[in-house]
C-alpha cells in the first residue's frame, strides 16, 4: 500500500491539484530528496517503476493469493457454520415434534380419564338422581365417597319416609290403618270397577264380647251419599235390634 500510495503521490504532484485536496494517506508519503526534484516526466517514469516492478508484482500476487485463502476459508468456515446450525434446527424441529406428539397423547390420555373418572360419573349420578336411584359407587376416589355418602343419606330418608308414612297410615296404640288410609283406599275401590263391601267394627273400645257388623256392598241398590254412611246405618240397624249381629244395607 505504501508503494502504491507513493505512486499515487509522484502523479498527484503532476496534475496541479491543491495539496489540501490530497487524500491523508497521499499527504502522510514523505518522498526523498532525487525523487521530490525530478522533473514532471521523471515522476511519472518512477510512480510507473513503482507499481511495475517485479518485487510490486510478486507482493501483490501473494496478497491476492491470501485473500483468496481468506475467502475460501471465510467460505468454508460459514458453509461449517450453516451447516451446523442447519442440523441443530432440524434437530430442534424434530424435539419439538416430539415434544407435541408427546402433550397430544397426553391430552388425549388426560381427556380419557377425565370422561372415565370424573364425566361419566357425573352423567350416571344424574341419571340416579331422575330416577330416584342410589348412586353407583364408581369413579375418582373423592366422586366415590360423594355417592356413599349420598347412598347412605337416600337409605335414610327412604326409612324416614317408611316410618313416616307408616305413622301416618297405622294407629299407634293398635297398628291397625287408620282412618286416613281407610280414606285413602276407598277412593281407589271408588275409582275402580271392582265390587267391594265395607264392614263397620264400633269406636267405643268396648270389649270384644260382641260384634255388630254393617256391610255395605258397592253394587248395593238405591246407594246412599257414600258406601260409608250406608254400612253406618246397617250397623246402627243391628244395634238398635239386639246388637251382636250382621246387617246390609
Amino acid at each position: 500500500m505504501n508503494i502504491e500510495y507513493k505512486a499515487m503521490r509522484l502523479v498527484v504532484e503532476n496534475t496541479g491539484l491543491s495539496r489540501e485536496a490530497w487524500p491523508q494517506e497521499i499527504q502522510d508519503i514523505k518522498l526523498s530528496y532525487p525523487e521530490s526534484n525530478l522533473s514532471a516526466t521523471g515522476k511519472m517514469r518512477t510512480a510507473q517503476l513503482l507499481v511495475s516492478n517485479n518485487s510490486y508484482q510478486a507482493a501483490k500476487e501473494r496478497i491476492t493469493n491470501k485473500c483468496q485463502e481468506c475467502k475460501s476459508l471465510l467460505a468454508d468456515t460459514t458453509r461449517n457454520v450453516q451447516g451446523k446450525s442447519i442440523r441443530i434446527s432440524k434437530e430442534i424441529v424434530k424435539k419439538l415434534e416430539g415434544c407435541m406428539a408427546v402433550l397430544v397423547a397426553l391430552i388425549v390420555i388426560i381427556s380419557v380419564i377425565i370422561r372415565k373418572l370424573i364425566v361419566k360419573p357425573l352423567l350416571s349420578y344424574n341419571q340416579s338422581i331422575k330416577n330416584g336411584e342410589i348412586f353407583p359407587v364408581i369413579g375418582a376416589a373423592e366422586l366415590q365417597n360423594l355417592a356413599e355418602t349420598y347412598n347412605t343419606m337416600y337409605r335414610d330418608i327412604q326409612e324416614t319416609q317408611k316410618l313416616i308414612r307408616h305413622e301416618a297410615e297405622n294407629d299407634a296404640l293398635t297398628e291397625l290403618l287408620n282412618r286416613r288410609y281407610f280414606d285413602k283406599i276407598l277412593r281407589i275401590y271408588d275409582e275402580g270397577k271392582s265390587s267391594f263391601a265395607l264392614l263397620l267394627n264400633p269406636e267405643d273400645d268396648l270389649p270384644p264380647v260382641s260384634l255388630s257388623v254393617g256391610a255395605a256392598f258397592a253394587d248395593r241398590e238405591n246407594p246412599g251419599e257414600s258406601i260409608f254412611k250406608d254400612a253406618d246405618k246397617a250397623l246402627y240397624y243391628v244395634k238398635e235390634h239386639g246388637r251382636n249381629g250382621c246387617s246390609f244395607y
